[in-house]
């Protein structure tokens, strides 16, 4: 187990540096796939991208991020009771060699609002797939085959003629993949954190707002848009993440044809063959 405090980086409280707790080499080159997978619980209120999963795939030479992880709340408001959360990061192929290493890192934090870490390894998994039963909130059991709320272990199906409502303050989950319809509650602030690919349908629909207010979509690898996806109400948000090159494609529409920002944190870089207008930030 292991906290990262922030208030302190080599002896000066005004220092916003960076710390990172990294792994020993490992031999990835037989893996079939690796994740680096670990429990975290971050309870800040800001929705900063402050804390890094980091990876070498020349035994810590060089480093690259291949994943921001937001503050973890999955409940309406954020508290110190907020619960510990799964995380799994998909270990690009780039980094599959034979003296691979690993970290958690954090950066530009001041406050009172410490990283835990808990249980982290390195290992081949494979995510499994929760799609929804029903229209329902996401943390309702009822909503979901098998009553089984999804968390970062599962990839994520939104059948066809459903209606899934993010009311939690993020969602997390490996793939998504919208046939019906994915939304945000209008009650609180939220975040949706795709760690791979976001997949719009012919029939679905992508909201990334609720009410007149835009909502951060975080996707880790590519966007494909067969259908509909709607960033322009408000002040929406696309964050691209991860460390794989990503790919922004499909033949669907985007409702106003625009987004008010786009923030590019993919280390690998991200290519658009579909075109969608950034009104507002485009941030490098």
């Amino acid at each position: 187990v292991l906290f990262m405090e922030d208030g302190n980086f080599a002896g000066s409280t005004a220092g916003v540096g960076s710390r990172r707790l990294e792994s020993p080499s490992v031999n990835l080159t037989t893996a079939t796939s690796p994740y680096v997978r670990l429990w975290y619980f971050f309870n800040s209120s800001s929705a900063g991208l402050s804390v890094k999963v980091m990876g070498s795939s020349n035994g810590g030479a060089t480093w690259n991020t291949i994943m921001h992880i937001p503050p973890n709340a999955d409940v309406t408001a954020m508290t110190a009771a907020t619960p510990w959360q799964r995380i799994n990061v998909l270990i690009p192929a780039a980094y599959r060699t034979a003296n691979s290493k690993f970290g958690i890192e954090v950066y530009g934090l001041w406050g009172t609002n410490d990283i835990f870490v808990d249980d982290f390894v390195i290992e081949d998994f494979i995510p499994t797939t929760i799609t929804s039963a029903q229209t329902g909130d996401w943390n309702n059991v009822a909503t979901w085959v098998g009553g089984v709320i999804p968390t970062a272990d599962n990839h994520v199906v939104i059948a066809a003629g459903h209606t899934v409502t993010n009311n939690v303050n993020i969602c997390r989950m490996q793939n998504l993949t919208v046939e019906g319809t994915y939304t945000f509650s209008t009650t609180t602030t939220h975040l949706n954190h795709v760690f791979g690919n976001l997949t719009v349908s012919a029939t679905g629909v992508y909201n990334s707002y609720n009410g007149v207010s835009g909502r951060r979509t975080m996707v880790g690898g590519n966007i494909v848009n067969d259908g509909s996806m709607t960033f322009s109400v408000g002040a929406g948000n696309i964050v691209w993440l991860g460390g794989s090159p990503a790919t922004l494609s499909g033949v669907g529409t985007f409702v106003g044809e625009y987004t008010n920002n786009i923030w590019h944190l993919n280390s690998a870089g991200v290519t658009y063959n579909k075109a969608i207008e950034d009104r507002n930030v485009c941030g490098l």
